[in-house]
């Protein structure tokens, strides 16, 4: 388990806005604490890490870049932030 690594991503970075929640998921804006860069941050209520760990290997320019995964009792997700709607 990566702990340390998500907890550096909890300390540098603040919920800027929620984008999208339902009852599966909950979608977050972060923005950095001292350089304002945006990541996504979602949060699944259940296990979906096999998904993410593959989405996490492939490049694409359809595809915002999966920057970590993590599973706890859920699975977090990291990823780019790309400007546009959803």
């Amino acid at each position: 388990m990566e702990c340390s690594k998500e907890d550096e991503y909890l300390k540098s970075y603040r919920v800027r806005h929620v984008l999208r929640q339902t009852s599966a998921c909950r979608i977050e804006l972060l923005e950095h604490r001292s350089d304002g860069g945006l990541l996504v941050r979602r949060i699944y209520f259940d296990d979906k890490r096999e998904v993410f760990h593959a989405l996490k290997g492939v490049e694409s320019s359809f595809l915002a870049r999966i920057r970590a995964v993590y599973f706890h009792t859920d699975t977090i997700v990291y990823e780019e932030y790309i400007e546009g709607e959803m």
